[in-house]
């Protein structure tokens, strides 16, 4: 437990977040997303620079969203799956980023991590794309929830208790080798979450293209998810009853810099 006064460097901690995606559209969308086919994401003030895009890494899975979408549909198909539940979750993506200012070698470090995916999870890894054109290095991992031979993404990702312990496996593993920070668990006096607001909110205001950056909109939408009538209240939105935009929809949205 930090002692007041003590400077968290956030820049040094690891990011490691998952999503499930339960239908064929969100699953092509994020595909395309991820390997860099959604031409309106790489026009004038886009998060995304182009210029580095042929720094971007396939490190497994097809080289295109058809093919990711294949594999899925092929991996069904070869254990006679013909039919999923219309709540059913198709694969479970997760997110792991480094600071912007690392100077951790990402081939290595993001292969290490595909490594310890497949190990802990045991499933198929239908894709792994490591981005390095946007702000933070980071890397995409869409996970085929296929255990024992059925399909379960709820059971994958559980609650918020045990997203926190897969983080905690992961650093233990793979995070503090490599000299990441993990703040997990921390609990912070109500003066330095005070603080840590205020900084934040500061950046944003600073910077609202910070919101483009894929573990910042992660962290967001999984915050506000979690109990959103304040900031609607706020706002002055009402509650909808109706299915929302999905969160990768979000994601991959531009966002306006006016």
């Amino acid at each position: 437990m930090p002692v007041e006064g003590e400077v968290i460097m956030a820049g040094d901690c690891q990011y490691y977040a998952l999503k499930k995606l339960t239908n064929p559209a969100q699953l092509m969308q994020t595909a395309k997303h991820n390997l860099r086919e959604y031409l309106a994401e790489l026009g004038a003030g886009s998060h995304i620079d182009a210029g580095k895009i042929q720094n971007n890494l396939v490190l497994a899975g097809a080289a295109t969203a058809r093919g990711v979408v294949d594999m899925h549909r092929e991996t069904l198909q070869a254990i006679e799956i013909s039919k999923l539940r219309k709540d059913a979750v198709l694969a479970v993506e997760c997110v792991i980023s480094l600071p912007a200012s690392t100077a951790i070698e990402l081939e290595p470090f993001f292969r290490e991590c595909l490594q310890w995916l497949r190990e802990y999870y045991d499933c198929p890894v239908l894709s792994a794309v490591v981005h390095a054109d946007e702000g933070a290095p980071h890397c995409h991992y869409l996970i085929m929830p296929l255990i024992n031979g059925k399909m379960n993404g709820s059971d994958l990702v559980g609650n918020r208790a045990k997203l926190r312990q897969v983080q905690t496996d992961f650093h233990k593993a793979i995070g503090d080798k490599y000299g990441l920070k993990h703040n997990g668990g921390l609990k912070l006096s109500k003066r330095l979450r005070e603080a840590a607001a205020k900084r934040v909110l500061q950046v944003l205001c600073d910077d609202p293209l910070a919101l483009s950056l894929p573990n910042v909109r992660l962290t967001l939408c999984d915050l506000i998810a979690g109990n959103p009538a304040p900031i609607c209240d706020a706002l002055g939105l009402e509650l909808e009853t109706k299915q929302p935009q999905s969160l990768v929809a979000l994601m991959t949205r531009p966002v306006s810099d006016s």
